[in-house]
This record gives structure tokens, sequence and C-alpha cells, in this order.
């Protein structure tokens, strides 16, 4: 017998002999699922879900073995045990899809911060309150309170709004009077029936230009639960902040459509983690997020209008709160959420963020950090004084405006080497057939076409006759022109076509490398130190952790540092944002940091221009 299994969200659907497990029928299709054992059942980590409850084998004993109950009852099953036996429909989420990509989730923080108390802004305590009588005649909330009060709560000032007053009555009475209560500061955000205490999570939000980023976290122990990352759809109105707050300014739709891509897409998130987590998101009582500046006032509907032209003036600088409900984010009515300050133009709460988490300001030494991405934020930082700008590097390095470029999705070419002999070894994102270059493979391929001279410092590629008897026969015939691309270089190729890097993919990175660079020179003049001075160089930021330090030096995107003075160090803004959201304390240094760290604005400083034109420039060639 042969079934029918279609894939979601890919909707992908292939016909296999009846036996066949789920993970053998996605490669037949392509369809790749994260099985770090090989499918010898032993991870746990193929996890799909079978929406249609009938088209799968009874679970196996293993299976019980390394799912939870919890997620057994949703539906989980593992793609390399569970075998077809009837059609089906299964949905793989998005840890389990190779092809989400990489996008970068975690952070590796160099230097410690130090112990970091765990205080989250809510907290929840089971009490059993003293039954009404004739003769107490105590109101429902005065009795929760004398409850709370006698477990060693300070409630005195303990106030609720009327949407749990409402509920509070009927709830007391389901829970035969055991209640858990949440609280948030002084005031009571939800009544729970029984002990519910085990159960309290917050949400991270990291929103990106290119990408969004959730982290679910126990505010208990502070831990992460799950994680889930997506595109932010945003894109469709341009890959860059200037693209988007034009259109949020210039059409009356404007802001509301960008607010609502980037809302629905979080919700997503949440969904996700929900369905990963087995964590009920009436549970999840609090929000942290951090983002640039733009991404601050498209998220909270704010009107973006000043902060597009000079003096790039954000409407607000201090951290905002606000309810979720109110926001559209689907997580407990009741829950805050906490924007993270900006420090000001576009030196947005990311960078506050990255700040927090590699404690600069509070460590010896000279440190340059850069959070590279669509907008690159470059911080400075002696131990005593703190200072920040902004760049508009583009989306180049995303991708973006590179003729064969993609997200770091499978197919994606990573890392690109020129061998001696002129052989090329490249390295493909999910080992399969290349079909585009991602922001690191970029890197990669300018850097060792600067190397070998096929491109002079001035970033002109140079034409075969100038390259004979300089380089191999094999590398010069990768050498192409034609009336589309102009001069290109052949990268690889596929069965269909061949993957190009050209002339103008290369202006494209200059433009993008010679802005962060110009940033950088700024901002250390401003401190009055050289690149000799650097003590650390840290390196954050969407593709942050991918890049090859020689890359990064060849193309000259850092000042010229010994190696081992460079360290990346992930996605630090959402480390920072975690930190707030476990840290009562590390919200008010988050607020101590955007206060104390002095913005330099590059609009405005004469010697830019003079920086940026500088750094488009290439180091020399071996040839």
């Amino acid at each position: 017998m042969r079934y029918k299994i279609t894939f979601q969200p890919m909707g992908k659907t292939v016909e296999v002999e009846e036996g066949t497990t789920v993970i053998e029928a996605a490669k037949i299709i392509g369809v790749t699922i994260d099985s770090p054992c090989a499918g010898r059942g032993r991870c746990g980590k193929c996890r799909v879900i079978d929406q249609t409850g009938k088209g799968l084998n009874p679970i196996t004993d293993q299976e019980k073995k390394l799912l939870s109950p919890q997620l057994l009852a949703r539906g989980f099953r593992l793609s390399c045990l569970a075998r077809v036996i009837g059609d089906c429909e299964i949905f793989i989420p998005a840890a389990s899809q190779l092809e989400t990509g990489k996008i970068l989730t975690s952070g590796l923080i160099p230097l410690g911060t130090g112990e970091i108390k765990l205080s989250p802004a809510v907290r929840k305590r089971f009490v059993r309150v003293e039954r009404q009588t004739l003769q107490t005649q105590t109101s429902d909330l005065t009795s929760l309170k004398i409850a709370l009060k006698a477990s060693g709560e300070k409630v005195s000032e303990l106030k609720a709004g009327l949407d749990v007053l409402r509920r509070l009555p009927v709830i007391l009475r389901d829970a035969d009077f055991e209640v858990t209560a949440v609280m948030r500061g002084d005031e009571l955000i939800g009544v729970e029936v029984g002990n519910t205490e085990n159960r309290l999570y917050g949400l991270a939000l990291d929103i990106g230009t290119t990408t969004v980023v959730g982290s679910l976290v126990n505010l208990i122990t502070g831990g992460e639960v799950a994680v889930s990352s997506e595109m932010n759809p945003q894109a469709v109105y341009g890959g860059d902040v200037v693209s988007r707050l034009t259109y949020a300014i210039e059409r009356e739709e404007g802001l509301d459509a960008l607010n609502e891509k980037v809302v629905g897409v979080i919700n997503k998130i949440v969904d996700e983690l929900i369905i990963l987590s087995g964590v009920d998101r009436e549970s999840i009582y609090d929000v942290t997020v951090v983002g640039n500046s733009a991404m601050h006032h498209l998220f909270l509907k704010i009107p973006p209008h000043h902060l597009a032209v000079l003096p790039y003036v954000p409407a607000v600088s201090d951290p905002v709160d606000a309810p979720a409900r109110k926001l559209g984010i689907k997580v407990n009515e009741m829950a805050n959420v906490h924007y993270l300050p900006n420090v000001a133009g576009f030196v947005g709460a990311d960078a506050v963020g990255v700040i927090l988490a590699t404690g600069l300001g509070r460590r010896k030494g000279l440190t340059l950090a850069i959070d590279i991405g669509t907008n690159g934020e470059v911080v400075l930082s002696n131990g005593e004084r703190v200072m920040a700008c902004s760049t508009a590097a583009g989306p180049a390095f995303e991708g973006a405006n590179i003729t064969r470029g993609m997200r770091a999705a499978p197919g994606a070419i990573e890392s690109f080497r020129i061998k001696e002999n002129g052989e090329i070894d490249i390295k493909v994102i999910g080992n399969n057939t290349p079909v585009g270059i991602c922001g690191s493979g970029i890197f990669d391929i300018v850097a060792e076409l600067l190397r070998i001279g096929v491109v002079d410092s001035s970033g002109r590629m140079r034409r075969r006759e100038e390259l004979e008897g300089k380089l191999p026969e094999a590398l010069i015939e990768r050498i192409v022109e034609d009336e589309t691309h102009g001069l290109s270089f052949k990268v690889a190729r596929n069965e269909e076509e061949q993957i190009l890097i050209t002339q103008g993919d290369i202006r494209q990175v200059q433009l993008a490398k010679g802005a962060i660079r110009a940033g950088i020179e700024v901002i250390m003049k401003e401190m009055g130190v050289k690149a000799d001075d650097l003590d650390e160089v840290l390196m954050a930021g969407a593709f942050g952790s991918y890049l090859h330090k020689e890359s990064a030096l060849r193309i000259g995107i850092i000042p010229p540092v010994p190696k081992d003075k460079i360290r990346f160090i992930g996605n630090a803004a959402m480390v920072g944002a975690k930190m707030a959201l476990i840290s009562s304390d590390m919200r008010e240094e988050a607020r101590r940091i955007a206060r104390s760290v002095q913005y330099v604005p590059l609009a405005t400083n004469p010697e830019f221009q003079t920086y940026f034109m500088e750094g488009m420039l290439f180091g020399a060639s071996e040839i």
C-alpha cells in the first residue's frame, strides 16, 4: 500500500510505501528535518506534529522515553521512529526545520557580567484564604491580602484592577479558597485556581530589521525553555529602516501596516514557543523587548516622522511599559511589555542590550563592540566612558542587494576558500546544492578575491588579460563578462545556472563596510584612541558568530588588530533582553546605561564622509 504524506508549513506532498518513516519521506522531496543523531532514535530532536492523528503507527516505547507526556498529548512524534500507515499531514516546528536558516538566537558572552540575582518583575504566591463568615464580613480582596501577609508578602498597599476584581469572587470559590496570587510590584494582576507557583514564564524578544527572535524563559529558574525565530515580514516594505520609515510616513496606512506585520510575526513566534514547550500562554506574564529605534517606533505604533529627518529625534528614550493586550501580543492579557530604553537617534535598545550583556563600561581596558546587521551599532568603552553611534550599513551583509544573495538557509554558500592550486573549496548550509550566498559567504568571497588579486584595493574587478600568468588558468576562466552583470566571478554552479558575484556586488559590500568602518573611526577619534590601543574587539549581530576573522580583517570592516583580540559574541542584544527579563536590577542597569552612554551623531560629523570614502578601500592583494 502507498499513502500520501503532506509536510507543513512547506505544503509539499509525497507518496510513500506503508512503513516508511516520516524522516525518510521528508528526504525524498528535499524537506530536511533536524536530526543530530542521524535518525537513530537517540536525541529526540526530530520532533514533528501529526495533525491528522491517524496516519502514523502507535507511539513507540522509545518515543515515550524521549518525549514528555505533554508533548505526546499535543501530537508530537519523532520523525525517525514514526512510520506511515495511512494518509497524513505532518507539521514541522521551526526548531526542527533546518530550512529556517541560521537566524542567530543566542549569544556567547566573552567575559562574565557577574552573578545575576533572579528578581523578575512578576512573582507568585500560593495561599489558603480564610473563608468569610457573618461575624467577620471581610471582603474577598482584604481576605486575600491577609493571607498574603501571613505568607510573608508585604501587601499593605496591594492594588487590584477592575479586571482582576471582577474575576476574584468566582475564582476564590471555584478553588475552594486555595489560590495563587500573581503580583507585579504592588499590583495584583492575577488570581489562579490552586497552586500554580511553578508556572511562571516570560518572553524576551529581539526585533531586528531582518529577523525577529523570541525566547521563552522560566522566571523561577532563569532558564530558557524554548526559542523560535522568523524573518521580519516588514521587509516587503523595504530591506532597510529608511525605506520602512519612509513608507510609514508617506502612506496614510503605512504605520498600521508595518505594525501589523511585526505584531503578527511575534504572535507566530509565541504560538511556536507554546507548541515547543507545552507552556500555557496564560502563564506568560512578562515580556521584554530590544530593537533599534526604528523597530521601537514601529512596534509601539509611535509615529516616526521626527526620527526620519534631522536631527533624528526619537519620541522617547526612556523604557516603555505597556499592557500586552494593548499591543496585540497574545500572552496573558495582564502581562506587561517592557521595551528597554533607547540611547538617542538610531542607537536603540538593541545597543543597550549589547552593553548590558557584555558589561561594557564596567570592564577594564579599551573595548570596541560592533553589532553587524542592516544597521551597524558601534560602541566604544574605556572602562569609564562609553560612546556609541549607529551607521546605516544596508542589507548587503544579510544577502539583500547582492545578485545571488540570500539569507542563511539551506543551499546558501556560507564559507569560501581558494586553495594554492586554484581549486575552490565551498561550504553550503545543509550540505545541499548551492543556490545562493549568505552574509558570511559574501565576506569570504570578497576577502579571497582581494587576496589573490581578482579584486584590487579600489574594489575594481580585474579582467582576464590583467591576470594572465599571475593566477592558475582555472581561476582566470572563472572571470566572465556579459551585458547583464558586467564583470563577474563564477563562485559555483548548480544544475541550472552559475552562481556569480558581480562587480556591482563588490560595490555593495564596499558601501556597507565603508559605513561601519567610518563609524568606528569617528568614535575612536572622539575618544582620542587608535586601533593599536584596543584591547578587544567584540563582534555581535546577525552573523557575528559565523564570520572568519581573516575575512573581516582583509575586507577592513574592523581596524587592523591581532586576531586574538577579536571575539564573536553572537546575539548579545537578545542576551541583554533575557537579563532584563529575569532581573529587575538589570532593568535599572539598562536605564543607567542609556542615560550614561555618550551618543556620537555621524550625520553632522564633518569627517564622516572622509572616513567613509577611505573605509570603502580594501587592503593590497598578494600579487
